[in-house]
């Protein structure tokens, strides 16, 4: 049996630049690994409780069923996974859980992928699982399948919360328009602040159509703004998960605590770096 850590994901920066002609569309957003994670625990035969989450579930499933299929395998592979991560919540759970199961299969199985190949067999699975194996802050571009891993940002401590109202990602994306666009530098500028050394958040053009599909969400920032009126406030992903950055370990916990009282869902967490390959 292996038992890995399937970590949460923040978006620091998302431009949406247009529909693409497959019907996705064209992205590039900084993404940043968090301490908030599920546990997989993964092992050959069968299970006998498969997962806790139907729509993570067939993530897991889907990324076992294609390790299978690029190594020629028939073992079967049970599993059973602990959620943290919300469901439908902009911290990409779904996907994080197939990235590990991929890499649990992977050392289940005795197999040695180089990372491109992990990364192409990722990218069949989901739109964001490639970055989820690559870990760390990075530049993510296309539908998601184009990973460039960034050094290390600077440490700090984000402070998530949400009302607990799940947000389905198609929604969000179908109701966006052209008009919702930024002007595509959000991302460019964090880049920037990072060479610096700097943690910024920016412009999320998902916020817009976000918000037509879940109005809530504006009374989520304006709360956590008056609770974190010094820190970064935005949300992450498609939502409905909000967030406040903070350098300062003691005031993350102050505004934790006056979170908790605030919201259905806090979680305070950490960045975490990329892992060593």
């Amino acid at each position: 049996m292996v038992e890995l850590a399937a970590y949460a994901k923040i978006n620091l920066a998302l431009d949406v630049l247009g529909r693409r002609a497959d019907g996705y569309h064209e992205l590039r957003t900084v993404m940043q690994i968090i301490s908030l994670h599920d546990d997989l625990r993964l092992s050959l035969g069968t299970w006998p409780d498969g997962g806790s989450n139907a729509q993570d579930v067939s993530l897991i499933d889907k990324a076992l069923q294609a390790v299978r299929v690029w190594s020629g395998s028939e073992e079967a592979m049970g599993y059973h996974v602990v959620k943290r991560i919300p469901t439908a919540a902009g911290l990409g759970g779904g996907s994080s859980d197939a990235a590990a199961a991929i890499r649990g299969a992977c050392l289940l199985l005795g197999l040695h992928p180089s990372e491109e190949e992990l990364l192409e067999l990722a990218a069949s699975v989901g739109s964001d699982v490639p970055f989820f194996l690559l870990g760390g802050t990075a530049l993510v571009e296309g539908r998601g399948e184009r990973v460039t891993g960034l050094p290390d940002a600077p440490a700090f401590w984000v402070l998530l919360a949400s009302s607990g109202r799940p947000v389905s990602t198609g929604a969000v994306f179908g109701a966006w328009s052209e008009a919702d666009a930024g002007d595509g530098q959000a991302s460019n500028r964090v880049l920037a602040a990072l060479e610096q050394s700097r943690v910024v958040l920016d412009g999320n053009d998902l916020l817009p159509p976000s918000l037509r599909v879940e109005p809530g969400i504006e009374e989520d920032l304006a709360r956590l703004r008056s609770i974190a009126p010094d820190a970064p406030v935005g949300m992450t992903g498609s939502g409905g998960t909000v967030m406040a950055l903070f350098d300062d370990p003691v005031a993350a916990r102050q505004a934790c605590e006056q979170a908790q009282r605030a919201f259905s869902w806090v979680s305070l967490a950490q960045s975490v770096s990329r892992p060593d390959r």
